[in-house]
């Protein structure tokens, strides 16, 4: 739908439309240093690290060390300066204003060395009026102070209460008193990206004039009627009138594709003005999203879940985090390439995590052309976690905001053992939850030098912020993996990267299926689980961190198990006390009937030991439901030579035949433990097919985890991670930028588990 607001001012019945003249002073500026030592050019919209790194007095701030090496950089105080020419005769407008889209962050605008204004709000948009300052040619300059200087200064001052925590722990070398200046809070250092405390103009800068009044902004919000069942446009226009006396005109409201054209008679008095119009919307519907807190049956609390147009919703997805700390680096290909990620994956909402920026109109306008949800009249929560209706009753500070019967909660336990479902909160709604990764080996080559390639490496250990991350994960892939014992530091490196991520893949599957499983079921007064949110889906910079996504938008195996594990049709296995439960688990809108089959498959063949199907079943439109029952001593009886060591589960769902969920598996065992696992030999053929490459995989063994990685060629397959229980496959690369068979196959490298031992 095409929305065409126009207004028509007419002051006094003169019957003329306002105009506006308006010219940006993006591009080219000069930055100095606090002591005028280094002078150099620098690009708005920009800041001053990356104009550093442009004129090569920098490297690039993320290669090794560069995070410490760099820190004078925040520590002084830049001033950005441009000269400009007016490009209007002043004598015909009656207001000039300068308007800073984003200013970062704490600064004082002087126009010909007078000060007009000051800054210390990153994310607000500054407009000062310089109607008696500005002249023909003029020199603007914007005087930063240092926002770590800034923040201790502010601290200091504040002795009213303590405001936690003053510094971040050690390990994640940041800057303190981050919580006292209106900044990207990550940009001081959090537990998966660095400290780079940035100062800079991020956002457009324009001069812009106008007689009698200016129309600031405009926005528009669907709202439905349900008294009277109609959809009504609310339209709130704010304006500056610099007329003194009243400004009287029409507001004309055009839908040409709907045939609707309202006009509104208005008037406007001398100041800032808003102006709030309503238009009935026929023949056209809007979607909407309601937050549903209401008592279930059997359970104690409140339910948290989203319905969207009427039908009830579970959220799948992730956590974005700024795409950058740098953030003229950021470019709408980039995020359109993260997005799609998002989609690809099966996702269907992204939490726009809080410690960020808040995100540029191009994200949210991809997100609402690729169906990710966000929009203004989306239910309001005040934090997160919270217990949500609860917390409003409790004056907005709950005493437990972790209660599994109320709201989102979050979840992290990195000692216990992912495979056991009985680890994970059967709580309404879980925002945050996961395990962390490194990266693979092509995205920290580019940040790293050959002595930093090693697990035990000072890179290592500073690369990660998270206290004892690195074992942590080891410990983890102790449970269920062997480590990794080449006698090659850097073969050893590389296994040991990749058992991060297949840990990291293995847990987090495990625990969104726990919560997909559980979004009808109550047990013992908890559950109905409607969201699933893991913390992360992006990279800030090349380092172990949680996400899914590296760093330059490679994906991580875990994202390949996502595409799985949120798949709308699904099937998930789980065993208590040896009998294995086989649920069926469907977010689709109709009801399906389908048939679960059931094979067992040895570690030492490719040939399949055995095989059942149930009868078809009716999985039931939003539902999870119960397919299979048999405990795994009668499984096994019935497969020759299988025992619990020797043997794995695969399960799928299919209607006459044709494949309607991923192929999922279940471990009898421990992998560390398991009888006649072989090296397997696998080869890949490439051909191109279009804009696609096919790789047509043999394998002389079974082979869990096949991860197929072609270096810093940029682009996707189709599947990876995956497990080849037959001896041959095709899988196909999406590349993102062009690339050739040739270049594929120089840098195509495969492996699976059984390499690492």
């Amino acid at each position: 739908m095409l929305l065409r607001l126009l207004l028509l001012l007419a002051p006094c019945g003169a019957g003329f439309a306002t105009e506006v003249v308006s010219f940006s002073l993006r591009g080219n500026w000069k930055i100095r240093s606090g002591n005028g030592s280094l002078q150099l050019p620098a690009a708005v919209p920009g800041c001053v690290h990356s104009a550093l790194f442009h004129q090569r007095i920098i490297k690039d701030p993320y290669y090794r060390f560069n995070n410490l090496d760099y820190r004078w950089i925040a520590l002084d105080n830049w001033t950005y300066i441009k000269k400009f020419k007016l490009r209007f005769d002043m004598s015909k407008w009656s207001k000039v204003n300068l308007v800073f889209e984003g200013i970062d962050t704490v600064a004082v605008v002087l126009l010909n060395s007078v000060p007009i204004g000051k800054t210390d709000n990153m994310f607000r948009r500054y407009s000062f009026d310089i109607t008696h300052v500005v002249k023909a040619m003029n020199i603007i300059e914007v005087r930063f102070q240092s926002p770590v200087i800034y923040a201790a200064q502010r601290s200091k001052l504040h002795t009213a209460y303590r405001v936690p925590p003053s510094c971040p722990p050690p390990v994640q070398d940041g800057e303190c008193h981050v919580n006292f200046i209106r900044k990207m809070q990550c940009s001081f250092g959090w537990d998966w990206g660095p400290s780079f405390p940035t100062q800079g103009i991020w956002k457009d800068v324009r001069i812009e004039a106008y007689n009698i009044c200016n129309l600031n902004y405009f926005t528009f919000t669907p709202i439905y009627d349900s008294y009277m069942k109609t959809w009504n446009l609310k339209i709130e226009s704010s304006f500056d009138v610099v007329s003194s006396k009243l400004v009287s005109g029409e507001a004309i409201v055009a839908i040409p594709e709907l045939n609707i054209q309202q006009t509104n008679s208005i008037g406007l008095q001398h100041g800032e003005r808003t102006v709030t119009l309503f238009v009935k919307i026929d023949k056209v519907y809007f979607r909407t999203v309601e937050l549903v807190e209401e008592p279930i049956q059997d359970s104690p609390g409140l339910s948290f879940y989203f319905k969207i147009n009427g039908l009830p919703i579970f959220l799948k997805g992730s956590n974005w985090i700024p795409a950058d700390l740098f953030q003229d680096r950021v470019t709408s290909a980039m995020l359109r390439l993260l997005l799609e990620s998002v989609v690809d994956a099966n996702m269907n909402a992204l939490r726009v995590w809080g410690g960020g920026i808040y995100e540029q109109d191009e994200f949210y306008k991809l997100c609402d052309e690729l169906g990710i949800m966000g929009d203004q009249t989306r239910p309001f929560i005040t934090s997160s976690p919270t217990n949500g209706a609860k917390t409003t009753a409790e004056g907005w500070l709950s005493p437990n905001p972790y209660d599994l019967n109320y709201g989102d909660v979050h979840f992290y336990d990195y000692m216990s053992d992912c495979w056991d479902w009985r680890t994970f909160p059967k709580a309404r709604f879980v925002s945050e939850y996961g395990y962390q990764s490194w990266p693979s080996f092509s995205t920290l080559e580019k940040v790293s030098s050959e002595e930093d390639w090693s697990y035990e490496s000072r890179f290592a250990l500073h690369r990660q912020h998270l206290i004892d991350g690195n074992n942590k994960m080891l410990k983890q892939i102790e449970l269920h993996f062997k480590l990794p014992h080449s006698a090659d530091q850097l073969r050893r490196f590389k296994d040991t990267l990749y058992l991060t991520q297949v840990m990291q893949a293995q847990c987090v599957k495990a625990e969104t299926e726990f919560y997909r499983r559980s979004r009808n079921e109550i047990v013992s007064g908890k559950g109905h689980t409607m969201g699933a949110l893991y913390w992360q889906l992006n990279d800030i910079w090349q380092a172990p961190s949680w996400s899914s996504l590296e760093y330059g938008g490679k994906w991580k195996m875990l994202h390949y198990f996502a595409r799985h594990f949120f798949a709308p049709l699904l099937a998930v296995g789980l065993e208590d006390k040896d009998v294995l439960f086989i649920y069926g688990v469907s977010d689709l809108h109709s009801d399906h009937q389908t048939t679960l089959t059931v094979r067992v498959h040895t570690w030492s063949s490719l040939e399949l030991v055995c095989s059942e199907s149930t009868n078809p079943s009716v999985i039931k439109a939003g539902e999870s439901v119960l397919l299979y029952i048999k405990p795994v001593p009668e499984l096994l009886k019935g497969c020759p030579r299988c025992t619990r060591q020797s043997c794995v589960v695969s399960f799928y769902l299919s209607t006459d035949g044709e494949l309607l969920s991923p192929i999922n598996y279940h471990f009898l065992s421990s992998l560390k433990n398991a009888k006649g696992l072989l090296k397997a030999n696998i080869t890949a053929t490439i051909s191109q097919q279009g804009d696609t490459f096919a790789f047509d995989l043999k394998t002389s063994a079974v082979a869990p985890f096949v991860w197929l990685d072609v270096g810093s060629i940029p682009g996707r397959f189709s599947d990876n991670g995956f497990f080849m229980t037959e001896k041959t496959r095709t899988v196909f690369f999406y590349p993102w930028k062009p690339t050739s068979q040739s270049e594929l196959e120089q840098s195509f490298h495969v492996t699976s588990l059984a390499d690492t031992y």
